[in-house]
């Protein structure tokens, strides 16, 4: 693999993070705050079962049956530290399978990739 100027690695980080802005735009947000503030959703009960999984992008319900998720899901959390315009943020988000494709097509350098032996 060739070796990144800092000036690309620079550009290619601000398109990952035009990317993530646009995951959480304003629009999506408040579409978020509308349903009821959170987007992965858990029983009030003891056992603290899995009721409901949006997708962040597109909105789109998952399909969750007896508190398990049924597809497909890429979650994320991250939390900026010193140095970020964030710090001392933590931001969570979760995409559908498809988001998750259309986002990483984007990518100027490929995700990782490698075979889990164990599917939980």
């Amino acid at each position: 693999m060739e070796e990144m100027s800092g000036n690309n690695y620079h550009r290619k980080q601000r398109r990952i993070c035009a990317i993530l802005a646009l995951l959480q735009g304003v629009d999506r947000a408040a579409a978020a705050a509308e349903r009821e503030e959170t987007l992965q959703k858990y029983s009030d009960a003891g056992e603290r079962k899995l009721m409901q999984v949006v997708c962040n992008r597109c909105g789109r319900h998952l399909k969750v049956e007896e508190g398990r998720l049924k597809e497909g899901c890429f979650s994320a959390t991250a939390a900026f530290g010193y140095f970020s315009r964030k710090d001392g943020s933590v931001h969570h988000f979760d995409l559908c399978e498809d988001c998750y494709d259309d986002m990483t097509a984007q990518f100027v350098v490929p995700v990782g990739e490698e075979t889990a032996t164990e599917l939980l």
